[in-house]
């Protein structure tokens, strides 16, 4: 069963703010596709919520990895 995955405006935020840096110090092209990347892996936790290492001092959030960035979330079973 897939689970819905609801993305915050901090990680909306945050995203933008990752993808304009890396056009600045970079090319567009690289930029959109990481920015893309991070977005897709978002939404692939929907498929397999439970894959992410659980956070130590959080144990109800779980973080993947893609590149060098960290993507929080939680599992609401509810």
């Amino acid at each position: 069963m897939d689970y819905k995955v609801v993305l915050s405006e901090d990680f909306l935020a945050d995203l933008q703010e990752i993808v304009e840096s890396l056009i600045e110090r970079a090319d567009s092209e690289p930029a959109f596709r990481i920015g893309n990347e991070l977005l897709d892996r978002a939404v692939e936790i929907g498929q397999s919520p439970f894959i992410g290492q659980i956070v130590p001092a959080r144990t109800r959030v779980r973080k993947v990895l893609r590149y060098r960035y960290q993507i929080y979330y939680d599992v609401n079973q509810d």
